[in-house]
């Protein structure tokens, strides 16, 4: 399932994860403990606010996990198994250290500085929301959040960057899907959307 949801995104296939699927990612998230309600908050009521996107989506998903030990926990496995072998060295313990350097007022605030490592972390807890709030909708709401959500569009583009990076080709391009020209998008190699999923429903 993971791999063919990755391959979905790729292609800007219109139903990214199947109705079925969404039940089934949300069922193992609450399984393992998540509390999905986090997800179902309208963004006029979200939890965190005055912070820019990727602090709200952290701290979102530290709640929703339980707490910061689990969300550095979490986030630090994913890293190593989305950095290449050379650089799992430089990796290891990377999310704590960052997270306890950059939390302000209760929140990750992300540097502005171009970090392998900090990026890719960026780009995990952007996939991660995205899929876990997909799970929480219903088919109306899934199907607009995967047409002009996040996942479908920003997330999209970090997964097709980082397959043009790794495999060094590009992406034939789905027209009805356009590409995003912003150069911070964060990449996500080859897998590793679909080790984040894999996660979620094991």
């Amino acid at each position: 399932m993971a791999a063919r949801i990755e391959s979905r995104v790729i292609e800007g296939n219109s139903e990214l994860i199947s109705s079925e699927e969404r039940k089934s990612l949300r069922a193992s998230a609450e399984r393992k403990g998540a509390d999905m309600t986090i997800f179902v908050e309208t963004k006029s009521s979200r939890l965190v606010r005055g912070v820019g996107r990727s602090s709200r989506q952290a701290k979102e998903l530290e709640i929703a996990m339980g707490g910061k030990e689990n969300f550095v926990e979490y986030c630090q496995k994913m890293l190593l198994v989305t950095v290449s072998e050379k650089r799992r060295g430089e990796a290891q313990g990377f999310v704590e250290a960052y997270v306890a350097s950059h939390t302000k007022e209760g929140c990750l605030r992300f540097s502005k500085k171009k970090e392998l490592l900090k990026n890719r972390l960026e780009a995990i807890i952007a996939a991660t929301h995205s899929v876990l709030e997909l799970s929480t909708k219903d088919d109306e709401k899934a199907f607009k959040y995967m047409q002009s959500g996040e996942l479908g569009i920003s997330v999209r583009e970090s997964v097709l960057r980082g397959w043009e990076k790794t495999k060094k080709v590009l992406v034939p391009l789905n027209r009805e899907v356009p590409r995003l020209k912003n150069k911070t998008i964060r990449t996500l190699p080859v897998g590793g959307l679909k080790k984040i999923v894999e996660y979620w429903l094991d």
